[in-house]
């Protein structure tokens, strides 16, 4: 059972990395489309975030899953919650780098 729930904390710390990383270069592409004027970055940036969701519900599936089977406690259970906490957030930059590539795709879709 105890490697179990180990296995689970691992796959959870790799997702949670591997979710902002990809939203740090989401968001470094997005400010970069828009002071380059890269339309193609821009919409780069808005069809990854398929990723980023498709993390965060992994991230949270794997929180829940190891609530669910681990019952952990004390210290364990914090670093679950904060898992899910970091999730959260991360996900929401992602969401806003979105947000940013889409205005300037957008702005640039405009008559001047």
């Amino acid at each position: 059972m105890e490697r179990q729930f180990e296995l689970h904390l691992g796959k959870l710390r790799t997702r949670i990395i591997k979710m902002s990383s990809l939203v740090e270069e989401q968001l470094e592409f997005a400010i970069k489309a828009f002071n380059e004027e890269d339309l193609k970055l821009a919409e780069l940036v808005t069809e990854r975030e398929l990723k980023v969701n498709k993390l965060d519900r992994k991230i949270e599936k794997t929180c829940q899953k190891i609530i669910a089977l681990s019952q952990p406690v004390a210290m364990d259970l914090r670093l679950v919650i904060s898992a899910l906490t970091i999730n959260t957030n991360v996900e929401r930059i992602g969401d806003l780098a979105e947000h940013i590539a889409r205005s300037f795709i957008n702005l640039g879709k405009k008559p001047y």
